[in-house]
């Protein structure tokens, strides 16, 4: 059965000729002044491992602590030759409710094959030079 070996949340993320996984900017946090926050887009780069040629279903969810997940992608794919496959899904504009850690889980076949977490924190403002 095919499964996550890894997944990176990243500014972006692309396959390229040579079917690489190239990743831009990898983050686990985001700095915001107040929330509701607005992710303007990220990509979630997720490798399957599994037989080769092997077909799969997957998921992937943003969710929070606590409440029905905020974003959720589905889709099937068919591992190469060798057994592996990126999966490449953007997020565009993504409203982020609360300040605090949410979970990116990726689902193979229903099962929560991996999970991994990012944060929204608050930005704290310098302070205040007096003249």
């Amino acid at each position: 059965m095919a499964e996550c070996d890894w997944a990176i949340l990243c500014d972006l993320g692309f396959q390229d000729i040579h079917r690489r996984a190239c990743l831009v900017g990898i983050f686990d946090r985001i700095s915001a002044s107040a929330v509701p926050t607005l992710l303007p887009h990220a990509t979630l780069v997720v490798k399957v491992l599994g037989s080769p040629e092997e077909t799969c279903r997957f998921r992937i969810e943003i969710a929070t602590e606590s409440g029905p997940p905020l974003f959720t992608a589905e889709g099937n794919c068919t591992l190469s030759e060798a057994g592996w496959h990126n999966i490449f899904v953007n997020f565009v504009n993504i409203v982020l409710p609360s300040f605090g850690s949410y979970s990116l889980n990726v689902y193979i076949e229903d099962y929560l094959s991996k999970a991994t977490t990012f944060f929204i924190q608050e930005t704290q403002s310098p302070p205040q030079k007096q003249v």
